[in-house]
């Protein structure tokens, strides 16, 4: 029953994304946007860009960080001001890949000690009161995101991202596509529209129920994940007691 709320409603959320893709703007992003000089960049969607990248090979972490700094530096060299947020919830989605999830641990670390950049890992889910808070309080322009994961969880988790921002009247710049100049970042825009923030209202509910959904299944991923490093111990009792199995004196 579960799986059909998330199956039909992230289907219904896939049509309008995709619906709107041949609409999107290809645009000069620091010459054409003047309403605000802020934006956002979702972490997860710039840690998948890089390690798609055609140069990028697995196992080579320090060329990953040399992909990420290039296109941050390529931003602050352009007069990009922003901050990069990382949810807690798209941890989730690397359970399956846990040299990618030890990966993101390192970009935040990496990000935070060794860059002036804001980077923001407080928040849970695009859903929370706190990000809806500090969307009204920061009004950023635009959030870049990727529109497809590393697999259908992921990309869905991306699709909430975008539905959120437009409901919020943020535009979606995709991560994907972007080419950059001496003078300008050229990317293709999503601007949020009224259509977009009536289909939220509208299914207020069937978003939060289908979330949920979703994130109940990547807790299940995530728990079969784990489960060969405990061999016969219950989670339950893993949870539970945590402290005195690790340790041995």
């Amino acid at each position: 029953m579960e799986r059909n709320v998330l199956t039909t409603f992230s289907q219904e959320m896939s049509q309008l994304i995709l619906n709107e893709m041949p609409k999107a703007e290809y645009s000069s992003l620091f010459n054409d946007f003047v309403e605000s000089e802020f934006f956002l960049i979702d972490g997860d969607s710039l840690l998948i860009t890089c390690i798609c990248e055609i140069s990028f090979k697995p196992g080579q972490n320090l060329h990953f960080f040399y992909l990420v700094e290039r296109y941050l530096v390529d931003l602050i060299s352009k007069g990009g001001q922003f901050t990069i947020v990382f949810f807690k919830d798209a941890e989730y989605a690397y359970f399956n890949f846990p040299e990618l999830l030890s990966l993101r641990t390192a970009l935040i670390l990496h990000l935070q000690k060794n860059t002036t950049i804001d980077v923001r890992t407080t928040f849970s889910r695009c859903l929370s009161k706190e990000w809806g808070s500090f969307l009204e309080e920061s009004y950023p322009y635009f959030l870049i995101v990727a529109d497809e994961g590393l697999n259908d969880l992921q990309t869905q988790l991306f699709n909430f991202l975008i539905i959120h921002s437009w409901a919020r009247k943020v535009n979606v710049v995709l991560s994907s596509g972007q080419e950059s100049d001496v003078l300008c970042l050229y990317a293709y825009l999503l601007p949020s529209m009224y259509r977009h923030q009536i289909f939220s209202w509208k299914n207020k509910q069937n978003i939060k129920d289908a979330y949920t959904t979703l994130l109940n299944q990547l807790e299940r991923f995530k728990l079969s994940a784990l489960a060969p490093l405990f061999g016969s111990l219950k989670w339950n009792n893993i949870t539970e007691e945590p402290c005195f199995w690790f340790i041995s004196c």
